[in-house]
């Protein structure tokens, strides 16, 4: 599920890049992100519809073939160490929503894939010759390795490739097109963003202070806390890139403010100086 709101502070802020027919040979795809793309297509609500995934995932491989792009996507395995129980908690908010949805006919934002759609993407897959693999885990850093030795971009909708150094860049799935004759989409290189930084390394303080997979919301209020040093205000009311105020209320500002504050720090030790300073 990647750090909260990165992915919309990226898309609005970002520097990415319109492709056109630029891209061509291996394409990086993360496995289950094409599977929620290609099914959320589909009217969903009464489910199983298996037959009209499997036509949606044939004519997106054949359309990547027809561009010289040749897919290789990377599965999620077995979480065994359990190390993602935060996204865990929030797919369970999801299921309520979709539940309340089910129920009532409300709209929502959410969607859900059959249980059995891996299954009958990866037969897919494999009738096509097309190569895939199933992580042991978590598979963020798998498909990052192997985009990096072929030197391609990652697709995904996953916000943690953005702080990935994929050196052939990032697409977030939302932005990305291929049901035409010329795949369009916009891709992210990692070294922009890291240049509007003193110290690149720092970005990856930026999961630590906004909350990612990994990270429970006590963790994060307990790093908060830290940081403020029971100041009554937050350090991150600060003035965003934007040239406006913006309060830490709420998340999808917080990701602003942490941007903003920490870019000028030259290491991780001074940024936690000053927000002692500040906090005193």
């Amino acid at each position: 599920m990647g750090i909260r709101d990165f992915q919309s502070y990226m898309l609005k802020s970002g520097n990415l890049t319109q492709i056109g027919r630029g891209i061509q040979g291996p394409l990086l795809i993360d496995g289950m992100a094409a599977c929620y793309r290609l099914y959320r297509e589909l009217d969903w609500k009464n489910g199983g519809q298996y037959k009209e995934l499997e036509h949606k995932c044939i004519d997106f491989v054949t359309n990547l073939r027809k561009s010289n792009i040749e897919p290789i996507f990377v599965f999620d395995g077995v979480d065994y160490k359990g190390e993602k129980k935060q996204t865990l908690v929030r797919r369970r908010m999801t299921v309520d929503k979709i539940s309340s949805y089910l129920l009532t006919d409300c709209i929502s934002d959410c969607s859900c894939i059959p249980i059995f759609a891996r299954i009958v993407m990866s037969e897919v897959l494999r009738q096509m010759k097309v190569p895939f693999i199933v992580a042991d885990g978590d598979a963020d850093s798998l498909t990052a390795s192997i985009a990096n030795y072929y030197k391609c971009p990652v697709l995904s909708n996953d916000s943690d490739f953005f702080l990935y150094n994929v050196e052939g860049g990032y697409i977030p799935f939302q932005s990305f097109d291929c049901t035409k004759c010329c795949i369009t989409g916009n891709i992210y290189n990692w070294t922009d963003f890291a240049s509007i930084f003193r110290n690149p390394d720092i970005v990856y303080l930026i999961p630590a202070l906004a909350s990612n997979d990994f990270i429970s919301e006590s963790v994060e209020h307990d790093v908060m806390a830290v940081i403020n040093k029971g100041s009554s205000s937050s350090i991150f009311a600060t003035r965003g890139r934007f040239g406006r105020a913006r309060r830490t209320s709420g998340s999808s500002n917080r990701i602003f403010d942490v941007v903003d504050y920490i870019r000028s720090s030259s290491s991780v030790e001074e940024f936690f100086l000053s927000c002692s300073f500040k906090a005193a």
